[in-house]
């Protein structure tokens, strides 16, 4: 594994990966907060549902990059 930094900004309302996604980066919450998402039925019309908030410092994609995982 090579460790890389590269700073991304991003805008608000961006999508960094989906469930099912093949983890290919470890992200770490530098500035603001990054809501993790469960999407909703669009059928039935209802927003997608915040199921946790991460703030700066916090990590996130690590294990399954590290398992090799989706």
């Amino acid at each position: 594994m090579v460790l890389s930094s590269l700073g991304t900004e991003l805008a608000a309302g961006t999508t960094l990966y989906r469930a099912g996604d093949a983890a290919e980066h470890m992200h770490v919450v530098v500035r603001g907060d990054v809501s993790v998402l469960i999407a909703k039925d669009k059928e039935d019309e209802e927003e997608d549902v915040e199921v946790s908030r991460l703030r700066s410092g916090q990590t996130f994609g690590e294990e399954d990059l590290l398992a090799g995982s989706k």
